[in-house]
């Protein structure tokens, strides 16, 4: 165990230049997807902030009044920030799982481009996106519970993003590998992705995955860590609890060595299996 955890920490140093050396062009194709996303649209980049509420309004509706399961403002805050912290792991996951196969021309036709980049700049994507989301969840808690977010917990925040960064990170680049090594996973990823979020608490009570069937299953599950962070900062406006960071960040760190480790074996080569 401590000789694969040495091997990852030698490839995450080993990659780290080459990473910081093309960070404005990994900037620049971050960018130039979230124009290409929203261009032709009157709205563009606002439609980062709308669609989540959008989407958690449907879901409050459905929820709090066809149902009547609770007050439609109390799950309102409850969904919206489910989906706009999971929709950070189905990026990571799915969402880059061609992020290699998309760029094979580029790799080919640029000699010294480093493959890493690629998911790297998927990460930056993902993480600007869940940014500009972040201020529709400030919207949103801040009009109905008022700005209980403004406590010293707010301080949070910025570890609560390294960590997503950094398995963020892990997750897209052993994705963008596996989608190009294996093509039909590319096809099964977002069925497991969808299996996470009905297994996760997005929009499912937070007490049903107490349950002695599920508390294993739950003390492992990142995205579940991820979203009680989420919850404790800016709705309950607590400290959220340090093993969530331990299990976010350690699960970061091993995916992210794994990842840098199969790119440095692999290399340019991941070209040649698109």
């Amino acid at each position: 165990m401590g000789s694969v955890g040495a091997m990852h920490a030698r490839s995450i140093y080993r990659n780290r230049p080459e990473l910081l050396h093309y960070r404005h062009l990994i900037w620049h194709l971050a960018s130039s997807k979230i124009r290409r996303r929203f261009s032709g649209t009157r709205l563009g980049s606002i439609w980062l902030i709308l669609a989540p509420l959008l989407q958690g309004a449907t879901l409050a509706l459905v929820m709090g009044v066809l149902l009547e399961r609770s007050n439609p403002t109390v799950v309102l805050t409850y969904v919206l920030v489910g989906i706009v912290i999971f929709d950070v792991f189905a990026g990571s996951s799915s969402g880059s799982s061609a992020v290699i196969v998309n760029e094979a021309a580029a790799l080919l036709n640029v000699r010294y481009l480093p493959v890493a980049i690629f998911p790297a700049a998927h990460v930056i994507y993902t993480l600007v996106t869940f940014l500009y989301s972040f201020f529709g969840i400030m919207i949103v808690v801040t009009a109905f519970n008022g700005p209980i977010w403004l406590t010293l917990n707010v301080g949070y925040v910025l570890p609560f993003v390294v960590v997503l960064a950094l398995f963020s990170l892990g997750l897209s680049l052993c994705f963008s590998i596996i989608g190009a090594l294996v093509p039909d996973i590319r096809n099964l990823l977002p069925f497991g992705v969808m299996l996470m979020y009905y297994t996760s608490p997005v929009f499912i009570p937070r007490e049903v995955f107490d349950a002695p069937v599920f508390q294993v299953y739950t003390s492992v599950n990142p995205v579940t860590a991820m979203l009680d962070i989420g919850r404790d900062i800016f709705i309950h406006g607590t400290a959220p609890k340090m093993r969530a960071f331990v299990l976010i960040a350690g699960y970061g760190a091993i995916l992210t060595g794994l990842g840098l480790l199969i790119v440095r074996q692999y290399g340019r080569r991941l070209v040649f299996y698109v």
